[in-house]
């Protein structure tokens, strides 16, 4: 019963891929995303910045790639030229042959219109330059390679980049390119100080999300011991109906919602984002207005179907139609 109440898992083909990825992701022969494709590529696709943390072997360069791709091609629909849109920063040589192995595999029924380049490779820089001079969509290597390119003056992302992916990020640091990707970062400059008021509502929003995580993990821990208890093997031989529940109860995968978070104040959002304020309260007026709909219809309904409320009783003249 638990497992039938939660919401069905996303296939690719309910993600609004583009058909040239769905027929690579066919030929592949992936029948259906993994948990890590299935939670992150939707929230790539909306264009929001993901911290990913999954094993090896779970999907994760194609839960980055199959986005990243995706935006290439509607980005290629309204472009007047060809530009690098991605960076795709990896800790070691052996890691960005695999990256560049997928989103080449990924593009197959598009090679033509997004080309991948991977600059790993430890040969002369000048040997590399005319791949990079066709200003490729999509650039693969570690932060030392891509930087010594951006300093000789044949990688220019200032302009173009509009998505940047670090993969085995904790690697990257870890290794010492923590320098690098500092340095090729300082050409972005972010307006830290406009978002610095929405501080303290994510703060708030983190911990509501952390308290039920902890939760969680602390009761499958405990459901663990329980299940591996010696002690409890005879209770649970005399009451298996018990053990049925412990093993089949549902998980709560609920948030308290915060009344505070429902809604952003006008002197909170920076001058820069003012123009989508009123996009999203419009609809928001709107959803407002549908539900308010919805549920005036729903207690007109209610009030019809009573004859206490709405005084329409016709039991007499049923009976009178059956005399005449």
């Amino acid at each position: 019963m638990a497992e039938d109440s939660e919401e069905k898992p996303k296939n690719f083909h309910e993600m609004e891929l583009d058909n040239r990825i769905l027929k690579a992701i066919a030929k592949l022969g992936w029948q259906a995303p993994t948990l890590i494709q299935e939670r992150a590529i939707p929230l790539l696709l909306e264009g929001k910045d993901v911290l990913v943390r999954a094993r090896t072997g779970s999907g994760k360069t194609a839960a980055f790639a199959i986005p990243v791709i995706q935006k290439i091609l509607t980005l290629k629909q309204t472009a007047k030229r060809q530009e690098i849109k991605a960076l795709i920063l990896a800790p070691s040589k052996e890691l960005c042959n695999q990256i560049c192995g997928v989103v080449q595999d990924l593009t197959i029924k598009c090679s033509q219109e997004v080309r991948c380049v991977n600059v790993a490779p430890p040969v002369e820089l000048g040997v590399q330059k005319p791949l990079l001079v066709e200003r490729p969509d999509i650039v693969v290597g570690t932060p030392t390679r891509v930087l010594k390119h951006v300093k000789a003056g044949y990688l220019d992302l200032k302009k173009s980049m509009e998505l940047l992916v670090i993969d085995e990020a904790d690697l990257v640091f870890s290794f010492g390119y923590e320098s690098e990707v500092k340095e090729l970062m300082e050409a972005y400059k972010f307006k830290l100080d406009e978002v610095e008021a929405f501080k303290y509502r994510a703060k708030d929003a983190w911990r509501a999300v952390t308290r039920i995580a902890v939760r969680e993990a602390r009761l499958k821990e405990i459901k663990q011991e329980i299940f591996n208890c010696q002690k409890l093997k005879n209770y649970f031989e005399d009451n298996p109906t018990d053990l049925q529940v412990l093993r089949h109860d549902k998980a709560l995968h609920t948030v308290r919602i915060q009344q505070h978070l429902s809604d952003v104040p006008e002197y909170i959002v920076p001058p820069t984002l003012k123009g989508m304020t009123g996009l999203s309260k419009k609809n928001k007026r709107k959803r407002d207005s549908y539900q308010t709909s919805q549920a005036s219809s729903k207690r007109f309904q209610a009030k019809k179907s009573n004859p206490l409320l709405s005084m329409d009783f016709e039991g007499f003249s049923k009976k009178k139609r059956k005399k005449n």
